[in-house]
């Protein structure tokens, strides 16, 4: 086995953080066949040691991605939790990353959909990319928009929440917005939806809408990272 390294940061995973397994590609099924039929010894290539700051959000994507994709989506700051269980505020002091907020809210997503109603939520998340043929360019060297989608639903109640990102290329990204809408059985609607201006994935305070009033978990997240104080009659931040 491997030392107990972080392979997102590469600090220490020991004391609060270990290892995780997520879902398994051919290959990984493969080694763990030739693992068992003949006794070999080594790191599973499934397996991935986390440190105290990202194993929390490892296991919400250990039963959705295999490692590779898990990977690279923590490291990115949307899914990383801090120590101290605060989210973080934007280092430049004029927005927060547009991923930071999705992970924040996604992380949140079991106690924003408990709050809505949904009994021991179960949060199911799917990706896909769709390319963009243009200029006589095809997959995989034309256009993409990559969606992620988190869900949790039950009696009529549904939380979503959407991240799209629009790419003119893997280095240059075209728009990107996220929408968190919570539709109750009740007939009750919040939506809040975030839409930084094109070719940014800063989202300002300006560039926030909200519809409806939110649970205190998404205001809680929300007002971690510095998006919003209050809320008026509108619905705006």
């Amino acid at each position: 086995m491997r030392p107990p390294r972080c392979d997102v940061c590469d600090v220490d995973a020991g004391g609060d953080g270990g290892l995780v397994t997520f879902l398994a590609r051919d290959s990984d099924r493969e080694w763990r066949e030739a693992a068992a039929r003949d006794g070999l010894v080594g790191h599973p290539p499934d397996t991935a040691w986390l440190c105290a700051e990202h194993i929390r959000a490892g296991r919400l994507l250990a039963t959705e991605l295999t490692i590779d994709r898990a990977l690279d989506r923590l490291r990115l700051p949307a899914v990383t939790t801090p120590r101290n269980g605060a989210s973080r505020p934007s280092d430049t002091g004029e927005g927060v990353e547009i991923a930071q907020l999705v992970g924040d809210l996604a992380v949140s997503l079991s106690a924003i959909a408990a709050e809505a109603g949904i009994a021991r939520p179960v949060v199911e998340t799917h990706e896909k990319r769709d390319w963009v043929p243009m200029d006589r360019t095809l997959p995989p060297h034309c256009p993409f928009v990559d969606t992620t989608t988190h869900s949790a639903s039950s009696a009529g109640t549904t939380v979503t929440l959407i991240w799209e990102r629009s790419h003119w290329n893997p280095a240059e990204i075209a728009t990107t917005h996220t929408v968190l809408h919570v539709t109750s059985a009740h007939g009750g609607e919040v939506t809040v939806s975030a839409y930084p201006p094109n070719g940014s994935t800063c989202v300002r305070p300006e560039d926030l809408t909200v519809q409806g009033t939110p649970g205190s978990t998404a205001i809680e997240v929300l007002s971690a990272l510095g998006l919003t104080t209050r809320l008026n009659q509108r619905g705006r931040v």
